[in-house]
């Protein structure tokens, strides 16, 4: 049978066999997912807005890593200007996103917020085990560009249209191209038509 009760501190619980499976607080939370004898050793899902104003929010957490508003893991949506989505691990542990079992074939981001894509220890803060695909084969082109410390100008590595891999530095990739390579290996210094 489902049990519904009303405590004196005005939150509901619903329980089935004596066993709470949800509980409504006074607040307006609502926490599922508790397993175990009443009151002892619960986990919740719990819904709710943290604050007023700042959005809603889903929060997970265990007993094991206590049940308070500041643990578990919370996905939240921000207020106020571009809505954001939050996805914050208040214990202090990694983030992963996977695609089955494998982490072979996911994105983690650890505490230090190095980012990890095919890998769970990425050692830099963007750490890609495996290949790297840069434009769509059609209509854009593979240019890296790596910006400087200082506000220098930047440098910039394209596959540029013609068949030639152009390195060139300025506030656009072409700008101003230092070295072109061509399809038959020919490498031009100042020039883009080397032969």
């Amino acid at each position: 049978h489902i049990d519904m009760r009303l405590q004196n501190d005005y939150r509901i619980i619903f329980a089935t066999n004596n066993q709470e499976k949800m509980r409504l607080l006074a607040n307006g939370q609502l926490l599922s997912g508790i397993t175990g004898p009443l009151f002892n050793n619960w986990y919740r899902a719990a819904f709710h807005q943290p604050d007023p104003g700042s959005g809603s929010a889903i929060q997970l957490s265990t007993a094991d890593a206590g049940i308070g508003s500041f643990d578990g893991i919370e996905i939240s949506m921000g207020n106020g200007g571009a809505p954001r989505m939050y996805i914050i691990n208040r214990e202090l542990g990694g983030i992963g996103l996977y695609n089955g079992n494998s982490p072979a074939s996911s994105m983690y981001i650890n505490s230090d917020h190095k980012v990890g894509i095919g890998t769970e220890s990425p050692t830099s803060l963007l750490h890609v085990n495996g290949t790297i695909t840069s434009g769509d084969n059609a209509t854009t082109q593979g240019t890296l560009t790596m910006l400087p410390s200082n506000g220098a100008a930047f440098f910039h590595v394209k596959n540029n249209n013609d068949n030639t891999l152009r390195i060139s530095h300025g506030p656009v990739a072409g700008s101003d191209d230092l070295m072109t390579i061509n399809s038959a290996g020919n490498v031009g210094i100042g020039t883009t038509t080397p032969s």
